[in-house]
């Protein structure tokens, strides 16, 4: 493994940790509907997240839960 490492450069060792066509917000926000979603129609209730509300607290995607407080419809 080491030796594999070794012949690629910096650019490419990115790429694979860090694919530049993978989205990371659209990712996290597709695993926050998967997880919470009980009624499976795609969209969350005031309900669905507040079930889940430690999820949304540590997810990037709500700023660790900062967003959570911003919106008083939360």
């Amino acid at each position: 493994m080491v030796s594999f490492l070794r012949c690629l450069c910096s650019l490419q060792v990115k790429n694979w940790i860090i694919p530049p066509d993978f989205d990371h917000a659209e990712a996290e926000a597709r695993h926050l509907i998967y997880e919470s979603d009980v009624d499976a129609d795609n969209k969350l209730t005031k309900e669905e997240i507040l079930a889940k509300y430690d999820l949304f607290v540590g997810s990037q995607a709500t700023d660790f839960g900062e967003a959570l407080a911003r919106h008083d419809e939360f």
